[in-house]
């Protein structure tokens, strides 16, 4: 009468998916042969049961039966434990003004991981103010089991500049204001006055200032401004005189406010002048 021998297996594993396992079992006593639920043949069994849901854990039970002497043992039974392999993403592309941070999220199929940045940062999401293009790399790990690495590209746009021209009118004209950004092509215009345009016309009542900031690729300018000055139009007071014929007089105009310019309709250009009409006339300034 020969003994019913026994087997064991060492102990249950734990898997990733698309990972391999072996499975080890020890008879007692010694000299048998071994045979496993999947036909394997041998102490060892190597497995690589697969997720019928690739984001649901999985049990797989291999039984194993230890012959010696013709007579079999009872099957112990191993377990592999099979978890899915999570996935993170991030945008492929983003964007930020030089000088500027941006906040990059990732996505997930499966919550409760953790996270590893090429920062060295272990949250979901990160803000970055990189000063040239660069490329940032997330990993996120479930039960052990890690995902491949996402990479985002994080693109830094220079701030562009904006410049202007400014402008002196009299008082009831109009006068035009222009604004030139760089680079030249590609952005927009933001006026104070509401205006989008490169160049504004305006007809201030006193010296006004127009700021301007010039937007590309989202990144506005520092605001620059145009000055209009506005100067009042002068006036000119110029007494009637009475004169005998044959005599002269002066004309002394009052102007407001001082320092122009004069033309007077007799060809001349002094503050004052001398005339000697011989009848009765009329002089402009």
């Amino acid at each position: 009468v020969n003994p019913i021998p026994t087997v064991s297996i060492a102990q249950d594993q734990t898997i990733c998916n698309g990972s391999s396992s072996t499975l080890s079992a020890t008879g007692s006593p010694s000299g048998g042969t071994y045979l496993w639920s999947n036909g394997t043949l041998g102490a060892t069994n190597t497995v690589s049961p697969s997720l019928s849901n690739p984001t649901q854990s999985q049990q797989f039970a291999y039984n194993v039966i230890y012959t010696l002497n013709g007579c079999p043992s009872l099957a112990d039974t191993g377990l592999v434990i099979v978890n899915p392999v999570p996935t993170v993403s991030i945008p492929a592309t983003s964007s930020v003004c030089s000088g500027s941070s941006v906040a990059i999220s990732s996505t997930v199929n499966l919550p409760g991981g953790s996270y590893l940045w090429s920062t060295g940062e272990t949250t979901s999401s990160i803000n970055v103010n990189p000063t040239t293009n660069t490329v940032y790399t997330v990993s996120y790990t479930l039960n052990g089991c890690s995902s491949s690495s996402a990479n985002g590209n994080v693109v830094v746009n220079a701030i562009p500049t904006v410049t202007t021209t400014n402008a002196t009118i009299c008082n009831g004209q109009t006068a035009s204001v222009q604004a030139t950004g760089s680079p030249a092509s590609g952005g927009t215009y933001a006026w104070s006055t509401g205006s989008t345009s490169n160049s504004i016309s305006v007809n201030p009542t006193s010296s006004t200032q127009y700021t301007v900031t010039y937007t590309v690729n989202n990144c506005p300018s520092n605001p620059a401004t145009a000055n209009v000055t506005v100067n009042p139009i002068p006036t000119i007071t110029i007494s009637d005189v009475t004169i005998c014929g044959g005599l002269s007089t002066t004309l002394n105009p009052v102007v407001t406010p001082a320092g122009g310019n004069y033309a007077w309709s007799n060809g001349s250009t002094g503050t004052e002048i001398t005339v000697s009409p011989s009848s009765t006339t009329t002089y402009t300034l």
